[in-house]
């Protein structure tokens, strides 16, 4: 990117951004369309410290990891971005309290515009035991995350359409 001021490679005179677009093969002809979405990973909610920590800073330590997804959540809701990938990783292990996960959920579900897409990762892997298929997120999903289960899809003409999809 070029200078903070002024024209540059990707700027515009008054250091503005250009948008980015991008061009999707389709097979009724090309569709061109500008996609926003925020990237994350590895939040590794429900980490614990406590070999470094007393239990009053290891509490504002969790507090404070679930304070980040909601400003995520606004950040994207503000940013005009209708996604969140989340890219592996999202809780420390598939062994998380169940209040960790019901706040995660909830905390995602502050912004409601925004839909989270979340991809297991080497420390909460999708098998057997995964805490993407235990009952608490399970059942959070269903009271209180509907939003989770939108998928936003590009259609011919460049608009964004909803369908609703199930989660898992």
């Amino acid at each position: 990117i070029g200078p903070a001021y002024g024209p540059g490679p990707g700027r515009v005179p008054g250091g503005r951004h250009r948008q980015a677009s991008v061009r999707l093969s389709h097979p009724l002809g090309t569709v061109q369309a500008m996609i926003r979405f925020v990237h994350s990973a590895d939040w590794q909610l429900g980490m614990t410290r406590r070999e470094y920590l007393g239990a009053e800073a290891q509490a504002r330590f969790v507090a404070a990891r679930l304070e980040v997804v909601t400003a995520i959540g606004r950040l994207a809701r503000d940013q005009r971005c209708p996604f969140v990938v989340v890219a592996g990783d999202v809780f420390e292990t598939n062994h998380v309290e169940r209040q960790i996960v019901v706040r995660a959920l909830e905390a995602m579900a502050a912004t409601p515009e925004v839909t989270f897409h979340l991809l297991p990762g080497n420390h909460d892997p999708l098998d057997a035991a995964s805490v993407f298929r235990s009952a608490t997120f399970l059942e959070t999903i269903a009271i209180s995350l509907a939003v989770l289960k939108m998928l936003f899809m590009l259609s011919s003409n460049g608009s964004t359409k909803h369908a609703a999809r199930d989660f898992m």
